[in-house]
């Protein structure tokens, strides 16, 4: 097995910034998961409901419309209030309901063609739209049949869905869906995002596919700004894993898993 990791060295977040943050917003308080919702334990996890807000956490059973496979988000208010989550096909607001235009999330026919969801480690987040009180953002990929032997399948463009929580008397509407933000040749999924040391905005990272280049995109009030693509000094090869940035910020480590022999560990400092 080939274990890939790279590990970034930033600077976007002060711990003490991190830690006034959290204490105040509970955006990450609730999650959703399972196949489907079926409450059968041979189907799957069901409509598995996670509740923080509790301690200790309400673990429970409840009926979606909405299937989950390995893409998933959801999405809280300030007080930890279930707003919308997402499976990568489309968008279900806290009622669980199809929301308005939300439909057709990722519109690619392979991509469509899932059962219960998006198969994409990390397909998808969320992110509060920095300085708009009950915006969200859903950044998602999608995922192309191509039917090469080593990569079947490939992600050509990084998403943008804009959410604004105010329409319909709360539950929401989806103002503007499947908007690139980068299109390229991208590794399959592991999006992840940091806040920025401002406690604003967001940044998000990205990789090429088999490649040692990135992109890292900024998020302002004022809409994405994708910075040039950047090298580090080895490549790495695509294939399944996660990717996340330490609590504090300062870091960020990306695992893949491939066929062949061990990988490696490096650091980069921006």
């Amino acid at each position: 097995m080939k274990q890939l990791l790279v590990v970034l060295s930033l600077f976007f977040v002060s711990f003490e910034l991190y830690s006034q943050t959290l204490s105040k917003i509970k955006h990450d308080y609730i999650w959703l998961m399972g196949y489907d919702s079926s409450n059968d334990p041979s189907t799957g996890w069901g409509g598995t409901r996670i509740d923080f807000n509790t301690f200790p956490p309400t673990i429970e059973y409840e009926y979606r419309e909405m299937d989950m496979d390995i893409a998933n988000t959801s999405m809280c208010n300030n007080d930890g209030e279930l707003q919308f989550y997402s499976n990568g096909l489309a968008i279900s607001n806290h009622a669980h309901e199809i929301m308005e235009n939300g439909d057709t999330i990722n519109p690619d026919p392979f991509t469509q063609s899932m059962l219960f969801g998006l198969i994409m480690n990390q397909g998808l987040l969320s992110l509060e739209a920095p300085g708009v009180s009950g915006e969200y953002y859903v950044i998602h990929e999608d995922r192309t049949y191509i039917g090469q032997p080593e990569h079947p399948t490939h992600t050509y463009d990084l998403f943008y869905t804009n959410i604004r929580m105010s329409a319909n008397s709360g539950l929401g509407r989806v103002m503007s869906k499947n908007n690139s933000i980068v299109h390229d040749t991208l590794d399959l999924g592991k999006i992840t995002a940091c806040k920025h040391a401002n406690g604003r905005d967001w940044w998000i990272l990205v990789f090429e596919l088999d490649s040692n280049k990135y992109y890292s995109i900024l998020l302002t009030p004022d809409g994405f700004h994708v910075n040039e693509s950047v090298s580090i000094s080895s490549a790495t090869i695509s294939g399944i894993g996660q990717a996340f940035f330490f609590p504090d910020g300062t870091r960020y480590a990306r695992l893949s898993s491939v066929g062949g022999a061990r990988g490696f560990f490096g650091y980069l400092r921006f």
